[in-house]
């Protein structure tokens, strides 16, 4: 009787066992979303954007990439003022940028030399 106890508890750990990893995993997606606007603020951890909708504040990480054309930033070389396209993953209330795209600065007008009439 011992013998059959045991030979039905390893059956079901082996079948729960198989089970487990036949079982597909389900990964919970964040849809990205992109937002552009002018950076209003911004510091190691946060991002504040002035978009159409208004402010929004976005979390930055280590995994967040930055980046200005083919250069890459870090969040502290992000200036008030620029023009950004944040893409993010919303996940309750907090959006946690995973890529920044700040704008190339637009090159200074040059004053236009000319002869002065006399």
């Amino acid at each position: 009787m011992r013998r059959i106890f045991t030979l039905l508890a390893v059956m079901v750990m082996a079948g729960t066992f198989a089970a487990a990893q036949t079982a597909p995993a389900k990964q919970a997606t964040a849809k990205a979303t992109k937002v552009s606007g002018t950076i209003v603020s911004a510091d190691a951890t946060t991002l504040t954007l002035k978009a159409l909708k208004g402010e929004e504040k976005f979390a930055l990480t280590a995994d967040t990439k930055i980046k200005q054309g083919t250069k890459t930033l870090t969040a502290i070389d992000l200036t008030a003022g620029e023009k950004a396209t944040v893409t993010y993953t919303k996940a309750g209330d907090q959006m946690t940028a995973t890529q920044v795209v700040v704008s190339a600065p637009k090159p200074p007008v040059k004053a236009k030399t000319g002869k002065v009439a006399k």
